[in-house]
């Protein structure tokens, strides 16, 4: 399901450059089918014949791809963001959360303050904890004083170095924060391109959504071509 969603993700950024007439430069080409040939030319003869696999058609997606890409750089060279690092305060910290709505956030309270006094108390590490606690993706982040959760910012930035915080509570839930880096120059920066990032990502999934409701893109069997 990714791959088809990645293909058609694809297929429809090169429709709109089409229509804004975004082209891939000679060179650009000439390197996108370079790879194609080194991909084709490892594939065995047997394969080849068994799953219809053609030279120009893998041209076709390499070609597809790098125009993908450059249709984005346009995209971000239009974008103004503007995070000066030295107005950013941040902190590196490893994170225990647990999700809570209207209906269960008194248990999940309680939950994270026996959690809470787990890692208080606990000879294992924090990390550890977490491991086994959280609901997040990850462990470690670096959160600063942008994040749209103000009480989770304003605890983290304020801790000292392997300092544990206290029960946090957002719109989302509640955590607990271990703080491994304090703020500083080279985190201040981290934390200003990982802003950036974000706000790329955002953008750029805006704009996509409007150029995928111009278009009705449809894929083939082989996941390899629009019709």
């Amino acid at each position: 399901e990714s791959v088809l969603r990645q293909i058609i993700q694809v297929k429809v950024i090169g429709k709109e450059a089409a229509i804004e007439k975004v082209q891939l430069a000679t060179d650009v080409k000439e390197e996108a089918d370079y790879r194609a040939k080194t991909v084709f030319d490892s594939i065995p003869a047997k394969d080849k014949q068994t799953q219809g696999i053609e030279l120009k058609v893998l041209s076709k997606i390499f070609e597809e791809n790098k125009l993908a890409q450059k249709m984005y750089n346009v995209q971000m060279g239009k974008l103004k963001i503007d995070y000066a690092a030295n107005t950013l305060s941040a902190a590196k910290v490893e994170l225990i959360y647990q999700a809570a709505n209207a209906k269960n956030k008194e248990t999940v309270k309680n939950t994270m303050s026996q959690i809470l006094s787990e890692v208080t108390s606990s000879q294992n590490s924090f990390y550890t904890v977490a491991k086994n606690k959280t609901q997040a993706d990850a462990i470690e982040y670096v959160i600063g004083n942008q994040d749209s959760r103000k009480n989770l910012a304003k605890a983290v930035v304020s801790l000292k170095k392997n300092q544990t915080s206290a029960l946090i509570e957002e719109k989302d839930g509640f955590y607990i924060a271990h703080c491994i880096q304090t703020n500083s120059a080279a985190l201040q920066q981290q934390y200003r391109n990982q802003l950036v990032s974000e706000k790329q990502t955002e953008s750029f999934q805006k704009t996509y959504k409007t150029w995928s409701d111009k278009f009705d893109v449809k894929v083939s069997k082989a996941l390899l071509a629009a019709n």
